[in-house]
């Protein structure tokens, strides 16, 4: 039994993270569905752009915004949707420490969806701006393009780790969604709202450090997440992913496998 129990690495423990992750059902909906929103919304853009002058990357990207619920959701119900089938047991009972499962799950869904949301946002970008009437569009080799490009599908993955944590914490998958929701849509515009402190606060919310790293800076830098720049927006989302994951791995190691 020792044997059996030193055999286990973290780097298996990801392997079996991954065929979890790719044999969900649900998985490849909201991955599908993130795609139709980003790559839908920047063609309905990208037809309504009548002026000759470029059409923005961070334009072309706006269905980002839509398709962090999503991304987010995949996060939460990759990790909830073990404690509804208690499918949780066996995980931890093959892998006895825990912590490795919740940093492999969130690392996996960072490492899985980046390339493919650069894809997206690539792809989005390119048929947006074809679609529109500039006579010059922008191309994925202009430096601010691609770091948009790049930043923002790394940036969107961050939420699909930040969903996994949530769903550690939660342990359900309607309380560990709505929290998501709150979080990232409902809480900064109120918060904004109560007096300067808060809305100071508000905009280092996760979808304030997203449009900072969206932020085109081509004839001027837009208003949203004008107090950090498109590097502090991603070390902001970074505090957002790291923080929960850390309370997530003292959750699991502290309560028991059945959630409260």
């Amino acid at each position: 039994m020792s044997t059996a129990k030193q055999s286990v690495t973290f780097g298996r423990g990801v392997r079996s993270e991954w065929v979890k992750l790719r044999t969900v059902r649900s998985t490849w909906w909201l991955a599908g569905l993130s795609f139709v929103a980003v790559f839908g919304i920047g063609c309905i853009v990208g037809i309504g752009h009548k002026t000759t002058y470029p059409l923005k990357a961070s334009s072309a990207l706006g269905g980002t915004l839509l398709a962090t619920l999503l991304i987010g959701s995949l996060g939460v119900l990759f990790v909830t949707g073990e404690y509804a089938t208690g499918m949780i047991r066996s995980t931890f009972t093959a892998v006895p420490k825990r912590t490795p499962i919740v940093w492999g799950k969130a690392l996996l869904l960072i490492a899985v969806l980046t390339p493919l949301l650069i894809a997206t946002n690539a792809l989005t970008v390119v048929v947006a701006g074809s679609l529109s009437k500039a006579t010059h569009p922008y191309s994925l080799t202009d430096a601010t393009t691609a770091r948009i490009v790049v930043g923002g599908g790394f940036a969107l993955a961050l939420f699909a780790a930040l969903g996994s944590a949530l769903g550690w914490l939660i342990r359900s998958s309607p309380g560990a969604l709505v929290s998501f929701f709150l979080l990232t849509t409902v809480a900064p515009p109120i918060l904004a709202t109560i007096n300067s402190t808060c809305e100071h606060i508000a905009e280092y919310a996760p979808p304030v450090a997203l449009a900072a790293v969206l932020r085109d800076s081509h004839g001027g830098s837009d208003d949203v997440g004008h107090r950090l720049s498109s590097g502090a927006g991603l070390l902001v989302l970074l505090a957002w992913v790291v923080v929960p994951l850390v309370l997530s791995q003292v959750r699991v190691r502290r309560s028991d496998v059945a959630p409260g």
